[in-house]
C-alpha cells in the first residue's frame, strides 16, 4: 500500500473512530451527551446525557442501555469527593503502539462509588516499544499524526471545567 493511500485511510478511520461526547452549554447548565459516533457503533442501544447545574448544585445523569432500559440519577455537589480522570492505552501490540487511547472522566462519590460521566476514544501518538530504531517506522509515525484526534485536550478540559463548577479537585484514576 502506498504512503498516500495509507495516509488517506488513516485520516478517514482516525476521524471516524475518534469517539467522544458532545459538550454544550444551555443557559448556565453544562450538558454532556453521547456523540453520533457512539450511537452508530452501539446501533442506538446506549446513550447518556449528563447535566451539571451550578445554581442548583446538582449533577443529573440520564441514560439508556439495551434500547429500552433507562436509568436516571441525581447527585448533589455535596456528595462528590473528586473528579477522576484516567487514561488507558488500548493498543494490543507490544512492539508498535498504534496509539489507540481511552480517556475517562468520572465522579468519585464520598461513599467510594464512581459514576462515569463520559469517555473519549481515538488515535493518539505513535510509540515505538520495540528494540528497533524509530526511523525504521517512519511511515507509521507520519500516518499516525494524520489520524490523530483531540481526545486528550478535550477530556482534560472537561475534567478541569467540572472541577471548577463543582469545586472539587481532579485526581488520576487507578488503572
Amino acid at each position: 500500500m502506498s504512503i498516500v493511500t495509507n495516509a488517506a485511510s488513516r485520516w478517514l478511520f482516525g476521524k471516524l473512530l475518534n469517539i467522544g461526547p458532545v459538550i454544550s452549554k444551555r443557559g448556565q447548565v453544562l450538558v454532556i451527551s453521547s456523540g453520533w459516533q457512539a450511537h452508530v457503533f452501539t446501533l442506538g442501544a446506549a446513550s447518556r446525557v449528563v447535566t451539571v447545574d451550578p445554581q442548583a448544585k446538582l449533577v443529573r445523569v440520564k441514560g439508556r442501555r439495551f434500547w429500552f432500559f433507562g436509568y436516571s440519577r441525581r447527585i448533589p455537589f455535596d456528595w462528590i469527593e473528586e473528579i477522576h480522570y484516567g487514561y488507558l492505552n488500548t493498543s494490543g501490540s507490544w512492539t508498535i503502539d498504534s496509539g489507540d487511547e481511552l480517556f475517562t472522566v468520572a465522579l468519585k462519590l464520598k461513599d467510594g462509588k464512581e459514576v462515569v460521566i463520559c469517555r473519549f476514544y481515538g488515535q493518539g501518538d505513535f510509540v515505538n516499544n520495540s528494540m528497533l530504531p524509530d526511523w525504521m517506522f517512519w511511515e507509521e509515525s507520519i500516518t499516525s499524526e494524520i489520524g490523530q484526534g483531540d481526545q486528550q485536550p478535550r477530556s482534560m478540559a472537561l475534567a478541569d471545567t467540572l472541577s471548577e463548577l463543582i469545586g472539587v479537585p481532579v485526581e488520576s484514576m487507578r488503572p
